[in-house]
């Protein structure tokens, strides 16, 4: 048998368990019998008046949304792999270290500009090389 369990405040599915007696919960969550089969993805599901019930589309949406301190540690990451451009002997032209210098100031101002995540992936630059390093967040939205 397969048992879900469960956020007791959101009813959403945060994990399951296979064994023949009902396992002990962890703090928080709920314990519910589920007959769903093997592979199934537990985490686009909820339970709702004691029932196990996908989520809609826009309720997946809002779930696996990029939060805002995915959008920042991207940034910081984004600008610390090309702190190098701006280092004087860094082996680049000065139009490319300038090139940087303004894509780097775009995705600092992106912050300054939007408050919301989704509102900081959409407009996230591709880099002076034309890698769009903001994709797999803006698949999430």
């Amino acid at each position: 048998m397969r048992w879900l369990f469960y956020d007791l405040e959101t009813g959403l599915c945060n994990g399951w368990a296979q064994s023949l007696i009902e396992p002990v919960p962890p703090a928080g969550c709920g314990v519910i019998a589920s007959d769903k089969g093997a592979g199934f993805d537990h985490v686009n599901f909820k339970v709702v008046n004691g029932r196990v019930r996908e989520l809609t589309a826009k309720q997946k949406r809002e779930r696996f949304a990029p939060t805002i301190d995915e959008v920042k540690a991207l940034i910081s990451g984004c600008l610390a792999q090309s702190d190098r451009t701006q280092v004087p002997d860094f082996p680049i032209s000065d139009d490319v270290r300038k090139a940087w210098r303004t894509w780097r100031q775009a995705i600092r101002d992106l912050s300054k500009q939007h408050a919301a995540a989704a509102d900081m992936i959409r407009p996230f630059p591709a880099d002076p090389n034309g890698v769009v390093h903001a994709s797999h967040l803006a698949a999430r939205l």
